[in-house]
């Protein structure tokens, strides 16, 4: 506005021009422009080949596309560039990071026998930064040294039917790892926030993260949190639409072992299914799950219930050029819970 104006043209004399003082100075009026002389076609004729809004966004998704297919890494110095670029606009998008050790307070565990089998549960806190995740880790009296499992779900934010069908899935699945001797940890994710506080506030996804953006720093914790407390190795199995959750974390994340991720057919041709399932500012522009690959270590990674809608070429491609082909699986239907045990005890070939 002209007061905030008049300042700026005060301070700006005082510091670059010399002027003795940076009180505000007075704007002159110069009068109001005829509307004519402010449109640029007026009283011309439009060019031939001018675009309209619909046009012009499809036109600049194509060239972003064509950019980040240009710069996908072929070898350890291309690698290191897109890095720079697309990691650290990864970074941003998600507003999330992987948390120091020392950043973590974890609460006094409650501590459960059922039979042979242990249960924790307790909380992880960053106090600097004020989140909060609640996690359960159950195993057997006598583990066997195998690596621990973060299994994630989203079953505890999805709609009824679905929830409950996710969590009866996520459970059978727990118990199939601990009867095999695994280590398995869940999490309780950030709760939802987002719409009631995006209706109280204008433009609030600026400063601050949508709750997809929180689950997956939620993630990010449960994996420093759980790196910091065995020595056993840890994979994560991502389930049903926490899948791609988890993908995208992997690109903040250290080494893992093992991941496996349930696409849930998310349909990566279409921005409306990003909305729907991961409103991220700027998560398309960082190169979304390509990116979150490309910048983490290649352990092995396997894609299932891709369905004919979440394409992996590119994953596959990135893979391939930097010499790791083997550590990579895709595959349309979704794995059994035998089927995933078996993935994860395999041998690397």
């Amino acid at each position: 506005n002209q007061e905030s104006r008049e300042g700026v043209y005060g301070w700006f004399a005082h510091w670059m021009l010399g002027r003795a003082e940076a009180s505000p100075i007075k704007e002159r009026s110069t009068g109001i422009p005829f509307l004519h002389e402010l449109l640029v076609f007026s009283g011309r004729q439009r060019p031939e080949n001018e675009l309209n809004e619909a046009q012009l966004t499809q036109f600049l998704i194509e060239q972003r596309k064509k950019q980040i297919e240009e710069a996908l890494p072929h070898d350890v110095a291309s690698l290191q560039s897109y890095k720079e670029q697309f990691g650290e606009a990864l970074k941003y998008s998600l507003m999330a990071e992987y948390p120091a050790r020392p950043q973590l307070v974890t609460g006094t565990p409650d501590v459960t026998n059922a039979g042979d089998v242990i249960t924790k549960r307790f909380t992880v806190s960053r106090p600097d930064h004020g989140d909060l995740v609640q996690m359960t880790i159950r195993e057997q009296e006598k583990p066997l040294l195998k690596p621990v499992v973060l299994v994630l779900s989203a079953a505890d934010i999805l709609e009824a039917e679905e929830g409950a069908k996710a969590k009866r899935d996520r459970d059978s699945l727990i118990n199939s790892l601990i009867q095999s001797g695994h280590t398995a940890a869940t999490i309780n994710y950030f709760p939802a926030h987002q719409a009631a506080a995006a209706s109280k506030y204008k433009f609030f996804t600026t400063y601050n993260r949508t709750d997809a953006a929180n689950r997956i720093q939620d993630i990010l914790t449960a994996i420093s949190i759980l790196h910091s407390r065995n020595e056993k190795g840890l994979s994560v199995v991502a389930l049903d639409k926490a899948g791609v959750l988890a993908l995208l974390a992997r690109g903040l994340a250290p080494q893992l072992d093992r991941m496996l991720i349930d696409a849930s057919q998310l349909d990566v041709s279409s921005d409306e299914e990003f909305l729907k399932w991961l409103p991220i500012p700027g998560i398309r522009r960082a190169g979304d799950f390509v990116t979150a690959v490309a910048i983490a270590p290649l352990t092995p990674l396997r894609v299932h219930n891709t369905g004919d809608k979440f394409q992996t070429a590119r994953i596959a491609e990135i893979y391939r050029r930097l010499g790791r082909a083997q550590d990579f699986q895709s595959q349309q239907k979704a794995l059994s819970n035998a089927e995933i045990i078996t993935w994860l005890s395999a041998k690397r070939p």
